[in-house]
């Protein structure tokens, strides 16, 4: 296996659980190749500052609430390494498995971006290869009840009418974990700042393929993501995710 190159990464921070986000950070660091994890803190206070002592880790309080893309964002001219990864703060997986992303990255030359399978810590399924979005799409999503009328094209939507584990290429693969070739995220310029939080990981997969790349799912290699739906349980994110959404269709219908 090809093991000369670096991998960074980026957790955004807000408020979150110290336990789940010490399994995100461990897992990273157990990475023999990682050289540096950025935590950029939104949280409206310090509440993380001093936690993190760690010569791998690059500890940022914002101030402010930046937002999930331009939190990442926020340390783009910084990146050096070869490979960057977009880390949801409750996620963890095994550094053998990142490695192996890793050199199916060197082994596509055309690949700008891969998502991994993602599971949910009781190992069930949670789907996070998806095709691009309509506005049908969205709605179906939030149909409550009537969600069950709909179950076919959202098992296709999903890929779940495939067998997931001979798929390589997708439209996106979600946002919980991202992993870029370095100079392609800087190539794209990040995130696109507009959104403040949701769809950025559907948009910049949408650019992915927009400057040439394409977007790569890794079935064989699990990652672990808790994934509480937290827009689905909070009017003020559920309007956030409403705005993103309203933003993506002005920007790409």
């Amino acid at each position: 296996m090809n093991q000369n190159y670096s991998v960074s990464a980026t957790i955004v921070l807000y408020n979150n659980n110290l336990e789940k986000l010490n399994k995100a950070i461990q897992s990273f660091l157990n990475v023999e190749n990682a050289s540096i994890l950025y935590l950029v803190d939104n949280s409206p206070t310090k509440i993380f500052e001093g936690k993190f002592n760690h010569p791998k880790i690059d500890y940022i309080y914002t101030g402010q609430n930046l937002g999930f893309g331009n939190g990442h964002n926020y340390i783009l001219d910084k990146l050096n390494s070869d490979f960057h990864i977009i880390l949801n703060p409750d996620v963890y997986f095994d550094a053998i498995q990142l490695e192996k992303m890793i050199e199916k990255l060197i082994q596509n030359e055309k690949a700008g971006v891969l998502g991994p399978k993602v599971l949910y810590p009781n190992g069930e399924l949670q789907p996070s290869i998806r095709k691009f979005p309509t506005v049908f799409d969205l709605i179906i999503r939030r149909s409550g009840p009537f969600k069950k009328f709909f179950k076919k094209r959202i098992e296709s939507e999903e890929y779940l009418d495939q067998d997931i584990d001979k798929i390589s290429q997708v439209d996106y693969v979600l946002g919980c974990f991202q992993l870029f070739k370095t100079p392609v995220f800087k190539e794209l310029k990040g995130f696109d700042p507009r959104y403040f939080m949701y769809l950025e990981d559907i948009d910049i997969c949408k650019e992915v393929y927009k400057h040439g790349y394409t977007v790569m799912f890794s079935p064989d290699t699990p990652i672990y993501h808790y994934y509480e739906r937290a827009s689905s349980k909070n009017l003020s994110l559920f309007m956030a995710h409403i705005k993103s959404a309203f933003q993506y269709f002005c920007k790409w219908i």
